[in-house]
């Protein structure tokens, strides 16, 4: 059970007070979510901080054909320095709290992702029974994902819903399953929001979209869109619920 986090925006926007805002949450949440953390960002900049840290701890890769970067640390997200992000239109954000403290490797860390997508997740299944890849149940939920969208023509939404109904279908007991699939080539995401009735303010998410005061080089007015498994500060006001056993696409 883990807390997860998108932003995406029509322009540039520092991430660092969203970083920080999704910290409080991690760090304040009834279930403890230290066992590291991960982020995949839209970035056309350089970075300096790419290629610092060790392997045990750190792992920042660029994804240079699609303009995206990954950053995976294993240590808690409230203990990391938040600042060294570039400026970026999108990213998505994972803190992980291990199922029964085990697993706990870089490697097991979210986002997992490819050429084409990246994917973070939260929840607790039982009893799964799909075919498909992955060191863990969330790598193997990924892969049956991306399975379903080819044999759906590359249909995102189409597919994405039928791996979640085959999914519940071959499930025991879902006690939480939320997901956040980007589609990089886009910046488009897709999002699942799926929970036992009797932990609603644990599962339920939320979204908000806000105008910032100032416009693009295009002289557009920005906005930004936050996809969060909490409000931030814990403050419901002027935010929305993600739909509940829907595929929403933002």
């Amino acid at each position: 059970m883990c807390r997860i986090l998108a932003v995406k925006s029509n322009s540039s926007f520092n991430p660092t007070e969203d970083l920080k805002q999704f910290a409080n949450i991690s760090q304040n949440s009834k279930e403890f979510q230290g066992h590291g953390w991960g982020i995949t960002f839209e970035s056309n900049e350089t970075n300096e901080t790419e290629n610092q840290g060790t392997k045990d701890t750190n792992e920042f890769n660029s994804n240079k054909s699609y303009s995206y970067k990954t950053y995976k640390n294993i240590n808690p997200i409230w203990e990391d320095k938040l600042t060294i992000f570039p400026n970026t239109n999108c990213l998505i954000s994972h803190t992980r709290s291990a199922f029964e403290d085990k697993g706990i490797v870089i490697e097991n860390n979210m986002p997992f992702e490819d050429k084409n997508y990246s994917f973070i997740f939260n929840g607790e299944l039982r009893g799964v029974k799909i075919r498909a890849e992955g060191r863990i149940g969330a790598e193997k939920i990924f892969n049956f994902i991306k399975k379903m969208i080819k044999q759906k023509n590359n249909q995102i939404k189409e597919g994405f819903e039928t791996a979640i109904k085959l999914i519940k279908l071959k499930t025991e007991y879902v006690r939480g399953m939320n997901i956040i699939l980007l589609e990089k080539s886009t910046q488009k995401l897709f999002i699942t929001n799926i929970y036992n009735e009797n932990e609603p303010d644990y599962y339920q998410m939320y979204y908000k979209t806000t105008k910032i005061k100032q416009q693009n080089k295009e002289n557009q007015n920005i906005t930004k869109t936050i996809i969060c498994s909490d409000p931030y500060l814990f403050k419901k006001e002027d935010w929305s619920k993600i739909k509940t056993d829907k595929v929403m696409e933002f």
